[in-house]
């Protein structure tokens, strides 16, 4: 009798720190001794209950926590991260099998480049048949939802004191365009000259002056493909090189119409937009995955889907009309 009241005594003395208030469906709080007939099956069931959503809440937060840091960390050493954390890149292509001779293996680049072109000319050399006028009357629904979000929106040119920053900021490692200039000798341009050139942009753009041939042509880079898939010169990733003095000016051009952008974009859409590039994405991806196995103890469904030979599909002219269509223009 003597234990069973030190064990009632117990349950009254930590019950409120666990059920509070209303929370304690039994009312153990109105008994001074232990009822002979009361089994505490509810209290306990909901003492557990209790317990378990705030070490699911804990958990949540140490996971927020942690997003937030790997967050900021990422966003001042993203580059130092990715180059952490990716899987290694494949060997290049350097063997192929001939099929016009036997189909033995050989090195020979004259084979090698006639099978890449002859997997790629076809995409590179596609007629384009885009229509604004047929693609607003596609996605008009679509078009309209956007618009319903948007406020009007105005960008101006870069100065060159705008262009000079970003140039500063490029990799010097940076691929060389068709241009010739590569960016480290464009980090030791002075800025009277970026003035120049903030001017020759200007010509362009608010005079209608005549693009240089340098800049509407672009390297084409071929990188192996990962995920495990044979290495052939048909199973490549081409990459698009500009010139680096048109990726300096677009860069600080894209980056005016950041906020344009945000005001429709969906937040779940993720590439080329800060907080939101493929290492952080898949970092958040990978702390959806711990969050789901260690909290709720449960798997998830992922589906990747990907668009072959893709490349250059996305024709200019949408490029070009849609932020006019979308109340952003040049001011």
């Amino acid at each position: 009798m003597v234990q069973r009241s030190n064990v009632w005594a117990k349950v009254k003395r930590m019950l409120p720190v666990h059920l509070p208030g209303d929370e304690d469906k039994e009312g153990c709080h109105a008994f001074t001794d232990c009822p002979p007939t009361m089994v505490l099956e509810r209290t306990i069931d909901l003492v557990g209950a209790r317990n378990h959503a705030k070490n699911i809440a804990s958990s949540r937060k140490r996971m927020d926590d942690l997003k937030s840091i790997l967050k900021e960390d990422f966003n001042s050493k993203a580059k130092a991260c990715w180059n952490s954390v990716r899987e290694p890149r494949p060997s290049p292509v350097n063997v192929t099998h001939d099929v016009d001779n036997g189909d033995v293996l050989t090195a020979d680049p004259k084979v090698l480049h006639s099978q890449l072109w002859k997997a790629w000319e076809p995409i590179f050399r596609r007629p384009s048949s885009f229509s604004w006028e047929d693609f607003e009357a596609q996605y008009r629904f679509e078009i309209n939802q956007i618009k319903e979000k948007m406020a009007p929106w105005s960008f101006s040119m870069p100065t060159g004191a705008q262009l000079q920053a970003r140039a500063n900021k490029m990799p010097s490692e940076g691929s060389t365009g068709p241009d010739g200039r590569a960016p480290s000798e464009l980090k030791r341009l002075p800025l009277w000259l970026w003035n120049h050139v903030a001017r020759f942009w200007e010509g362009i753009y608010l005079k209608g002056g005549e693009w240089p041939q340098s800049l509407l042509k672009a390297h084409v880079a071929f990188i192996p493909k990962a995920g495990g898939l044979p290495a052939t010169p048909v199973n490549l990733r081409p990459i698009t090189i500009l010139s680096a003095s048109y990726r300096v000016f677009s860069s600080c051009m894209f980056r005016q119409l950041l906020a344009w952008h945000d005001q429709w974009c969906p937040s779940t859409l993720c590439g080329g937009r800060p907080g939101a590039d493929a290492l952080q994405t898949a970092m958040e991806l990978g702390l959806t995955l711990e969050e789901a196995l260690a909290i709720h103890k449960r798997g998830l469904l992922l589906i990747s889907l990907d668009l072959s030979k893709f490349f250059d599909s996305l024709n200019g002219g949408c490029l070009t009309d849609s932020p006019t269509s979308l109340a952003c223009q040049l001011t």
